[in-house]
């Protein structure tokens, strides 16, 4: 499955014309005691960063500046066992979508980055954090707890086939049924995102819904593009609203 089309447009010149702010991420694992490594992962103006901390009794901060918002994934190592066998390559390769869902192997939340001071906060795993201080990210977690359901039935199925063995994955009673399952699961959940972007015109979640490969993939433009025209203005008016206006515009 490819990455989301987020990313390709977030690596645009374009986002050289957003201002940039200061962010000051604070955040605290409160029944971690030894020192351990956390890392930041996010992609801004086009180019990978990677960061890195190491906690203090639970505590550790990232700070940078940004433009617009960027999604990032902050990845807590608990065996110090070192970003390259975490798979952390130092590019912002993770998709951001429901491929993460099916990701086991890390202890990861995803968040969004924004021009400002929030924090983050977990008993002992980052993946079950609470972020605090940040609008955006309280209507990211609103957006994701409203597609949930048919969000976690596409994982299951992708997860299902993940997991396979090499022979079942050969097998093509097997395929066919992953092909059924994922068809189906994938519609509801096409469905529901639609429905979220006509209810929440003024959300850039809907926004970020329209970019999405697993909805955009059965979107041309001339479908996408009434969509996006009953956004709001301060919702189009974002980076992100202006390059997919353009992505419009050309395939017209």
């Amino acid at each position: 499955m490819k990455r989301i089309l987020l990313f390709v447009l977030l690596s645009l010149p374009v986002l050289v014309f957003a201002q940039r702010g200061d962010f000051l991420l604070n955040g605290v694992i409160h029944h971690l005691k030894t020192p351990s490594k956390i890392y930041l992962n996010y992609l801004a103006d086009g180019e990978s960063v990677l960061d890195s901390a190491v906690t203090d009794q639970g505590k550790f901060t990232f700070k940078g500046k940004i433009g617009e918002p960027v999604l990032a994934e902050i990845i807590f190592d608990h065996r110090d066992e070192g970003a390259e066998k975490l798979g952390i390559k130092g590019e912002a390769n993770f998709t951001g979508d429901i491929l993460e869902e099916i990701d086991q192997r890390t202890d990861h939340i995803l968040l969004y980055l924004e021009p400002g001071q929030f924090s983050v906060t977990a008993k002992d795993s980052i993946k079950y954090a609470e972020i605090k201080g940040s609008k955006l990210n309280e209507e990211y977690h609103a957006y994701l707890k409203y597609i949930a359901t048919p969000r976690a039935a596409v994982a299951a199925v992708l997860r299902k086939f993940v997991y396979a063995s090499a022979e079942k994955k050969q097998d093509d009673d097997f395929n066919f049924l992953i092909e059924t399952e994922y068809d189906m699961s994938f519609s509801k959940l096409k469905s529901r995102q639609l429905i979220y972007i006509k209810s929440h015109p003024d959300s850039y979640f809907s926004l970020v819904a329209l970019t999405e490969p697993y909805l955009n993939e059965e979107l041309n433009f001339q479908e996408l593009a009434p969509l996006y025209k009953d956004l709001s203005a301060r919702v189009r008016a974002t980076a992100l609203g202006v390059m997919v206006a353009q992505a419009i515009e050309d395939a017209h």
